[in-house]
């Protein structure tokens, strides 16, 4: 190789090295995109279904306790036939983010059984009623 083509090949091969490294680092070096696991409401469905799915659905269904779809609608969630709180909690409270805090937090009784309290956070209490309100 004559010695005049030398720099134009350095320079070729330093382009080819440098294009590279830059493709890798646009394609590789940027943090990797959230799944939405970070999202209030995919730590509310994460916890719904870790401390709620063995009592309640995501559907109108009833379980053990009643399906939650439509909680926060007007008239609250679909309840079994001969189950009527009249839109409210089993505590006759108005179903608001606060008394629906309250009474995860509380438990209680009502026409179709009880609910044991739950000991979250306030942060796994505000994610969680973010996802009951999707549903």
């Amino acid at each position: 190789m004559s010695a005049s083509r030398r720099p134009i090949l350095l320079l070729l091969v330093l382009a080819i090295v440098f294009g590279g490294v830059l493709v890798a680092t646009l394609l590789f070096g940027r943090p990797p995109v959230q799944d939405g696991a970070t999202t209030p409401q995919s730590l509310g469905a994460s916890l719904f279904r870790t401390r709620c799915a063995s009592c309640h659905a995501t559907t109108t269904q009833a379980g053990v306790g009643p399906g939650l779809a439509g909680l926060f609608a007007a008239g609250g969630p679909a309840l079994p036939p001969g189950v009527d709180y009249n839109g409210r909690l089993p505590t006759g409270d108005a179903i608001t983010e606060e008394s629906v805090a309250a009474f995860i937090r509380a438990g209680g009784r009502g026409q179709i059984g009880a609910m044991p309290g739950f000991r979250l956070s306030d942060q796994e209490t505000a994610a969680l009623l973010a996802y009951l309100k999707t549903l």
